[in-house]
């Protein structure tokens, strides 16, 4: 089965996105991943919901689509958020 997923970026909600939201989006996709059990992850790739769900996919070591909308969508984030970024897109041997 193929998922794919979507969702809000943290500056498009109030605030920002703390480490207890993210573990929560983390968990909520480990939910879903379990339930469907897909063997194939699909992500947008952007900030907050889709980067969630992309490492969920990895840490269950399942194939990831990173189905990025144009190259250099990263340029305008934190350096942190760059490297972590690059860390998902590294290729895995599943």
């Amino acid at each position: 089965m193929i998922l794919g997923f979507t969702g809000h970026r943290p500056n498009s909600l109030p605030g920002t996105y703390s480490e207890r939201t993210y573990q929560a989006l983390l968990d909520t996709a480990n939910f879903v991943m379990s339930q469907y059990r897909p063997d194939t992850v699909i992500s947008g790739m952007a900030l907050g919901w889709d980067t969630a769900v992309a490492e969920c996919a990895i840490n269950r070591c399942l194939k990831l689509v990173a189905a990025i909308p144009f190259r250099g969508q990263e340029s305008r984030w934190t350096q942190a958020n760059q490297v972590e970024y690059l860390e998902l897109l590294k290729p895995r041997h599943n």
